[in-house]
């Protein structure tokens, strides 16, 4: 894996630390795409069967492995092709219950034995007393087990869960019921085995079928259940976890809304969870197993409904453990998994009053206002807030850490790949959510309601875009240009401004997915020049030819998005510059006593920039965290976007709140006009970028 951000590379070489790369790595992906799928494991490697593509096409039987780093087709997968209980025991794999892509039960199964040769599906011997579709299933010995689920012929399909559980004894291909799961059958949930112990958790359930916390553990021995109602860590509870066992520990990630940005450890011996790094990408419905003491992770469907073949492997001895330090604190402060579903404002803020104070490192010049509304709202906490950039930020937080150095609170910064891929794995920052939000004076509505999960974890501020400016008043019919090649043409020379990509993470996000999307680029090319892009000797492609063309067209560097803003909007211009990649918030100097001139180019293409997040996050060891909840709570605003939230409710700023109208556009707008970061693509190949860069 490569290292992107410069500033933190010589901060860890200095501090004496080793930059860590976390535990996920990204492996070969399938050959096909598939949800709803299972996977089970055979003499090393890694058998994928069932699931379903966009169009519900079956995917096929894969296998992958490791020691190569292949996926190889096998043939096809058997009707029961959306989550069926998949096992192998005695190298023979076992395909039992599940649906039909047209979720009808399969009150059957099939087995298959890969030594010989491709999949040749042959029935399982009757015995299943009923259907068990989206239902988990464990191994214990020779014994499958089928846990709960749906079944057809219930009288109300929808909440009507199968009590039963169903067991096929492989060793003499019979079947029988062991203890039922009564009464807290459901859907949607996961099992798996460590020893004699089956552990189930979560899933849908009850008389509403609404999301559960139920831990439910199956002794093997004396054929008994052992139930935990609200034993889950997601407060909202936990549909279609993934559960793998290694030793005596379960794993839990993955999921619908919060379970996708969600991993946590099980601890068998005392029932305690302990927070872990979640998948790279958000992901429910795929398949994960064990393997040589790591968890692979495979397909399902992303936060945007695509259907996934990338396959994902989790590494327990990268993960950086908490020290009994942090423990302590994060209990003391009721942060990480003591933060009680219902917090006690009034208790927060006495204790807030206790603690005197609270330091935020803010990325935005704007917070001088949130400081004093801030105030006058809770007497007895002063805010002491530091105007840095994010690099700065996270220069100085990383320093002060090293040393055992505990200042600051709060830190509201992007650097989206810095926070996501090392500060929170590092445990240097920590994620922390209100339970709820204000409405007005007199009305809170649950966080989890008005902030998706997209936006929870790391907790997202607000975004702003990226993006090409130009001057209204100047150019008053439309835009001067029509795509972002047109910055690059001699018409331009030397009249596009942009902040330094060195100075600033999310500008050099901004080059990075020009890169990425380089297909995009060459199309935007022959679109408005009606031929295909030839590429400069030595030139990769698209991205890189941008890239180069815009630096040798004299684009001008500034030291802030602001001085690019004000240079372009000011009026009374013949021929003013046009911006790249700065912040579409700077919108509010026409309306704030700069009396610029600022338009967004929305229509050009392919894009008109990146979308950038936002983060306000609280830091490790935080010295005064009730005051940082406080604080935090007050920057998400009131439904209408005043209280903490009124400086950046301006055009050209979003908040992730579904009750808070946008002053300009939408974050659909945003979607079709804008690239959001793909971290895990900068993360593999910023540094090539970023060397580019440099080189021109």
């Amino acid at each position: 894996m490569k290292k992107v951000v410069l500033v933190v590379m010589a901060l860890v070489l200095l501090a004496g630390v080793v930059v860590w790369a976390g535990p996920w790595t990204q492996v070969a992906s399938m050959n096909d795409v598939r949800n709803k799928c299972r996977a089970t494991v055979l003499d090393g490697k890694i058998y994928v069967i069932a699931g379903v593509d966009e169009d519900k096409n079956v995917s096929r039987v894969e296998v992958y492995d490791p020691a190569t780093d292949t996926w190889t087709v096998l043939g096809d997968s058997p009707e029961n092709a959306t989550v069926p209980i998949v096992a192998a025991v005695n190298g023979t794999i076992y395909v039992l219950a599940g649906r039909t892509v047209d979720k009808v039960r399969v009150l059957e199964g099939y087995m298959w034995s890969p030594a010989s040769g491709a999949p040749d599906w042959q029935p399982v011997p009757d015995g299943m007393t009923w259907g068990h579709g989206d239902a988990a299933g464990a191994v214990v010995g020779d014994k499958i087990y089928l846990i709960s689920g749906e079944d057809d012929t219930l009288s109300d399909e929808l909440l009507d869960y199968v009590e039963a559980v169903d067991v096929l004894d492989t060793a003499t291909m019979t079947w029988s019921t062991a203890a039922p799961i009564t009464p807290h059958q459901r859907e949607d949930f996961d099992a798996t085995a460590a020893g004699d112990t089956i552990v189930a958790l979560g899933g849908q359930g009850g008389e509403a079928g609404a999301p559960t916390r139920w831990l439910d553990l199956y002794n093997a021995k004396t054929d008994t259940w052992q139930h935990f109602n609200d034993a889950a860590p997601l407060e909202g509870g936990w549909e279609h976890p993934r559960l793998v066992a290694i030793g005596n520990s379960v794993y839990a990630m993955s999921g619908k809304g919060e379970g996708g940005f969600s991993n946590y450890r099980l601890d068998l011996d005392d029932l305690s969870w302990t927070a872990l790094t979640p998948l790279p990408v958000p992901t429910f419905e795929g398949a994960a197993v064990g393997l040589d003491g790591k968890i692979y992770y495979m397909g399902g469907t992303d936060l945007d409904g695509n259907i996934l073949n990338t396959v994902y492997v989790y590494d327990p001895s990268l993960e950086v453990p908490v020290t009994p330090q942090q423990d302590a604190w994060l209990k003391s402060a009721q942060l990480g998994a003591y933060q009680p579903a219902t917090e006690d404002w009034d208790a927060i803020y006495e204790a807030a009053k206790q603690e005197g104070k609270v330091v935020i490192y803010s990325l935005s010049s704007r917070m001088p206002e949130v400081v004093e509304a801030f105030n006058a709202l809770y007497p007895g906490v002063e805010v002491e807030a530091y105007d840095l950039t994010g690099n700065d930020q996270v220069e100085k937080l990383t320093r002060e850490q090293a040393a055992g150095i505990y200042n600051v609170d709060v830190l509201f910064l992007a650097n989206e790949m810095t926070v996501q891929k090392e500060l929170i794995p590092q445990h240097l920052l920590w994620n922390y959510m209100p339970s709820n939000l204000i409405v007005d004076e007199n009305t809170t509505v649950s966080s989890a309601e008005v902030i998706p999960a997209q936006f929870r974890g790391p907790v997202v501020h607000s975004l702003e875009s990226k993006v090409v400016f130009y001057n209204f008043e100047t150019y008053s019919d439309a835009a001067p240009v029509k795509s972002l090649w047109d910055l690059t043409l001699p018409a331009w020379n030397g009249l596009v401004q942009m902040k330094d990509p060195m100075l600033t993470e999310e500008n050099m996000n901004f080059l990075e997915m020009i890169v990425e999307h380089s297909d995009e680029m060459a199309a935007a090319y022959k679109e408005e020049f009606g031929e295909d892009l030839v590429l400069s000797p030595g030139i990769e492609n698209a991205g890189y030819e941008w890239i180069m063309r815009l630096v040798r067209n004299n684009l001008v560097l500034t030291t802030s998005d602001g001085n690019a803003a004000k240079a372009v909007g000011a009026a009374g211009q013949d021929k003013p510059p046009l911006t790249c990649s700065v912040a579409s918030s700077k919108l509010r100097y026409n309306t704030d006593g700069h009396d610029t001139k600022l338009a967004i180019a929305w229509d050009i293409t392919p894009v008109v920039g990146v979308t950038k997040a936002n983060y306000i996050l609280i830091a490790n060891l935080a010295p005064h965290p009730n005051a940082a909840k406080l604080l935090i709570r007050f920057m998400f605003g009131n439904a209408d976007g005043s209280g903490g939230f009124t400086p950046f409710y301006v055009p050209g700023q979003w908040s992730p709140r579904t009750d808070m109208t946008p002053q300009a556009g939408s974050l659909d707008l945003l979607h079709e006009k804008t690239w959001f970061l793909d971290t895990n693509w900068i993360y593999e190949y910023g540094t090539e970028v970023q060397d580019f860069w440099l080189s021109q």
